[in-house]
Formats: structure tokens, sequence, C-alpha cells
């Protein structure tokens, strides 16, 4: 693969759309109180999350070390995630939770749990709005989604600062985010096949489980990304990778080892390959994000106003589905195009100090 191909010419929008489409349904089956397919040990909707993460590694990576300004880096960072999530969160409060709570109006928003639902804008999770979803199949939560923002911003840091102590001790960036990689699948393995860490491991809101089952996903694909391993990338290899592991059984505490690194190949030798449909769909925008975080409500909004639960999960995706889409599409129009044209310009760094 030739790294000067144009990110605006690849089919990374096709697989993050694929990828929420992959959560949306995955979460169908526990939202109507049915148990996820799963695949090497993973749910649907968890696989759909490692997708992602891959993909930002590997382009979150890439940008970084064309331009490693840190604040540039934040500011791009913060426009691709903040502005959407806040009227997300906003039309939770004032829409959502006014028309499917159990209390009155008035008893809602004096309620304080209503407003501490802005903490979701700086992160720290809260998955509940005062007598929202109650009786639902799967009660209480509004939208189970956002516990995976924080993580992902959190490995906006890591990954440039494991870039930059590479650079600094070894003047190979790439070795930083390489030790750092090997770190975090170390622990990873450990405090999630091992030595189990407590479920009540919470870090500002953060579940610690979660971070180290996703983080490696998004370090593996910076490692991809820096060594410029791109060249080993092929998409009938890939193919062929991956039916292969769909057929072999291996214990599970190898199944997710082979995952980071069967996962990664194939997400990004499919993401890297130029197609007609990726093209096309990169020049009518990027709405995975507005499905990835309208996905959940709109599920959840479902179960409750069609009591169908017992259709199973495709009856409550085939009816979300299209709803989620229409609010992408207004989300990626309304919202994160205009504000993603405010990203400041990139000044590109020498390969040299990759």
């Amino acid at each position: 693969m030739n790294k000067n191909i144009s990110i605006h010419k690849n089919n990374f929008d096709l697989l993050r759309l694929f990828a929420s489409f992959l959560v949306v349904y995955g979460h169908a089956y526990p939202l109507t109180g049915n148990p996820s397919p799963s695949f090497m040990g993973n749910s649907v909707q968890a696989i759909g999350i490692k997708i992602f993460f891959v993909i930002s590694g590997y382009l979150v990576m890439s940008s970084w070390q064309r331009d490693p300004s840190v604040y540039r880096f934040l500011i791009r960072r913060g426009l691709r995630i903040v502005p959407a999530l806040v009227v997300l969160i906003v039309l939770s409060i004032v829409l959502i939770g006014p028309v499917f709570s159990q209390l009155g109006i008035h008893e809602y928003f004096s309620n304080g749990r209503a407003w501490s639902y802005l903490s979701n804008i700086a992160l720290y999770i809260q998955y509940d709005l005062p007598g929202v979803f109650l009786n639902n199949p799967y009660p209480v939560a509004v939208n189970g989604s956002l516990w995976s923002l924080p993580i992902e911003v959190v490995m906006y840091l890591i990954g440039p600062l494991a870039w930059s102590l590479g650079f600094l001790f070894f003047r190979r960036g790439v070795f930083g985010i390489t030790l750092a990689a090997l770190g975090l699948m170390i622990f990873s393995h450990y405090f999630l096949r091992i030595q189990a860490v407590p479920p009540a491991t919470v870090i500002y809101g953060s579940s610690v489980a979660s971070f180290l089952d996703v983080s490696p996903y998004f370090l593996f694909g910076g490692v991809i990304s820096l060594a410029r391993f791109e060249k080993v990338l092929n998409i009938q290899l890939a193919l062929f990778v991956w039916c292969a592991i769909s057929l072999i059984k291996l214990p599970a505490d190898m199944s997710e080892i082979a995952l980071w690194f069967v996962l990664t190949y194939v997400v990004l030798s499919f993401g890297l390959a130029q197609s007609r449909a990726g093209d096309w769909l990169t020049s009518k925008g990027d709405i995975s994000y507005g499905v990835y975080l309208y996905g959940f409500p709109v599920q959840q909004g479902v179960s409750m106003l069609l009591p169908i639960a017992f259709l199973g999960p495709w009856v409550n995706f085939l009816i979300a589905l299209p709803i989620v889409i229409v609010l992408s599409v207004f989300s990626w129009k309304l919202v994160e195009r205009p504000v993603l044209k405010l990203k400041p310009g990139k000044i590109h760094a020498p390969l040299s100090s990759s």
C-alpha cells in the first residue's frame, strides 16, 4: 500500500459506518433481553467498537506524525468529539428525558440527576436520567455507548505521549508507541484473562477493565501507521486470515491475543484499499459518529414505545436504524461538518521524525 494515498481515497468511512451499524445491531440483543452473538469471546458490538479503535489509532497517529503540535492536535480532536456530543447530551436532557420519563415534567427537571447528566460532556459518564427507561428489558441506561468516549480521549493523550518519549529516548517515535502497545497487551492479558480486575474498579467514571479491553487496538493501529507497515497489508490475505481464524477454536485466554493481530490486519487492509463505494461515501460525509451516539437511546425508545421485544433484536434494529441514520445525517450536516471546517491547518513534519 502506498503511504501517500490520500486519506480521502480509501474505505475508512465505509468501514466506520459498518462498525457503527455493527454496534447498533449488537446492542439490539441486550436491549430486547437477549444474549448478544459473539466472535472469539467478544460480543458483536464489542467487535464494532474495536474496529473503531484500530481505525482511530491508525489515523490519529498518522495525523500526529504529520503535525506533532499539541495545540493543533487537541483542537482537531476536540472539534471531532465534543460538539456532536454536546448536542446529544442537551437533547437527551431536554427531549429524551421528558418524553420517556415516568416522572412529571416539574419533578423531572427538579431532579438533580437530570442536570448532572451534563457531566457526560466532560466525559464523566452518567448513564441514567430520572425515571427514564425504568421498565425496559435493559433498564435505566439512556446511552450505554458513551463509555468508550473517555477511553478514546485518553488514547489521544497516550499515543502522542508514547511517540514523544520514543523520539526523546530512541530518536524514533515508533519505538515508544510499540513499547506502549506491548505494555498494554501485557496488562490487558493479565488483568482480564489471568487476574481479573474487580468490576467496581472505576477511574473518573470509567471502567478500568473496559480501558484494558479496547486500548491495545488503538496502539496497534498506531504502530502500523508509524512503522509504515502498509506494504504488508493485503486485502485477499486479510479475507483468508479472517476466514481461517473463524474456523479455528482457540482457548479463551488466547482468542483475544489472536484478535489483536487479526482484527488490526483485516481492518487496515480493508480500510486502506480503494473502492468506488468508499469514494462515494466519503464524498457524502461521515455519519458513523452520529450513528454511534444516537443508536442506543433510539433503540431504548423503540423498546419502550413498541412492546415487541418478544419479536427479537432484528425488529428493534430494523425499526431503529432508519431513525438513527436520519438523526446522524442531521448531526453531520448541522454540527459535525461545520465545526470541522474550523480545524487548524496542517504543518507536515519530516518523515524521519517517526
